[in-house]
């Protein structure tokens, strides 16, 4: 491991909810919360070749029973971390489960000089306010990019330059 990946080691707890690496067995309740969350949901085969890559930085949010809560993949591409995909399980959702991975993510991320990118879609309201409040801003847009919608997608960068890991 390079010191330009943060560590996939570890987890985090925070009261009755767990943030730790995503696993193989983790991925039957990921793909349920994928195929809730997406119009146009990734397939098995996608995520497994995200647990495989080797600049990646991908979590899962437990309960105390071990039921997934949502996930975050991410991806170091050249000079810039790619925000994948984050998707949060109906029941789950305002418990703020995106946003405490988000965090863990900045944190592991940290002042390294990479930005941080994604796209997300216009209609996603409530994803682009985390992502403002997080500090990422809008800088395009890509055409059409969601073809099941013909919707575009937002894209935002953060820059970690300025980022302070939390205490």
């Amino acid at each position: 491991m390079t010191a330009d990946v943060p560590s996939r080691a570890g987890s985090v707890t925070t009261g009755a909810v767990e943030a730790r690496v995503m696993t193989i067995a983790d991925l039957p309740q990921v793909m349920v919360i994928e195929e809730a969350s997406f119009h146009s949901s990734w397939s098995l085969e996608l995520f497994l070749g995200e647990l495989e890559a080797p600049a990646a930085w991908n979590r899962v949010s437990v309960d105390g029973e071990g039921r997934v809560l949502g996930y975050l993949l991410c991806r170091r591409l050249f000079d810039v971390w790619h925000v994948l995909n984050v998707a949060v399980a109906c029941k789950a959702r305002g418990r703020r489960v995106a946003q405490s991975l988000m965090r863990e993510f900045l944190n592991a991320v940290g002042p390294t000089g990479y930005d941080v990118t994604l796209e997300v879609r216009p209609s996603n309201t409530a994803a682009i306010a985390l992502y403002q409040r997080l500090g990422f801003v809008e800088r395009g847009r890509r055409r059409g990019y969601y073809g099941d919608a013909q919707e575009d997608a937002l894209i935002m960068t953060l820059d970690t330059a300025n980022l302070r890991r939390e205490q």
